[in-house]
């Protein structure tokens, strides 16, 4: 059945009223017809069953027939804490990583991070990576729609760091920790952190830093990854190792 993206917010009453991009999907390319029924999700954990009732050229409106709450789609809450990447790849990033079912993401600006930008481009790349993170959820079925939060600084990110909460730095000069080692050594998880330096990697003065925090240098092995590609392949050995695939 097809699927649309709602925030909470929209949904006021048992009438829901779609327009803008959305109507243009639903009457142009779906060409979506009276007493069609649709799913809408609301990227919280709520879906609604809904039966199309009126339409005009520029306007959709629906009427929920039901109302299921799915809740969390992983019981693991996994946060990628991103160095940001040079040209498009933050865009595959924050795509990939919502398909494989990541929690929240959030894009950090650390000491060899080649992206500069100003207050004004900040705004629009997180607008950006947020309508990406939407969009990837909605194709891959998901009923939570990460947050792609503000950027920050490293020394921003260590402030907000709960140093109760699990945190992995991954590092290419660890020797010592293997992520799968450290994950199997865990009793119980319910929320980490995956910390991704950007393409020169992160210094060992960043890194001492947030093992002052209470962050684990960990290792994905004797390859060295490249960025785009270190969250993907950390992301899903969490969430295989913690049973949320395979």
């Amino acid at each position: 059945m097809r699927r649309l993206f709602i925030p909470t917010s929209e949904v006021e009453s048992d009438l829901i009223i779609i327009d803008g991009s959305d109507a243009h999907y639903l009457l142009n390319v779906l060409r979506i017809e009276e007493k069609e029924e649709i799913i809408i999700f609301d990227g919280k954990g709520t879906e609604y069953l809904v039966e199309i009732n009126k339409t005009s050229k520029t306007q959709v409106e629906g009427l929920i027939k039901d109302t299921y709450f799915v809740g969390q789609d992983t019981e693991v809450q996994v946060t990628l804490i991103q160095s940001i990447a040079k040209g498009d790849k933050m865009d595959y990033i924050i795509q990939k990583c919502t398909e494989i079912g990541v929690g929240k993401i959030i894009p950090i600006i650390t000491e060899r991070t080649i992206v500069k930008l100003d207050a004004k481009k900040k705004k629009e790349r997180k607008d950006r990576w947020q309508k990406i993170a939407t969009e990837a959820a909605k194709q891959s079925k998901r009923v939570i729609v990460p947050e792609v939060t503000e950027i920050l600084t490293l020394e921003e990110l260590i402030k907000k760091l709960d140093n109760t909460e699990k945190t992995l730095i991954l590092w290419e000069d660890e020797n010592k920790t293997k992520m799968k080692e450290y994950l199997k050594k865990q009793e119980s998880i319910e929320n980490i952190n995956i910390i991704i330096g950007p393409e020169g990697g992160l210094s060992e003065a960043e890194v001492n830093k947030l093992q002052e925090k209470g962050a684990i240098a960990a290792s994905l092995g004797s390859r060295i990854l490249r960025t785009e590609t270190a969250g993907l392949v950390a992301l899903t050995i969490v969430l295989y190792e913690l049973g949320e695939l395979g």
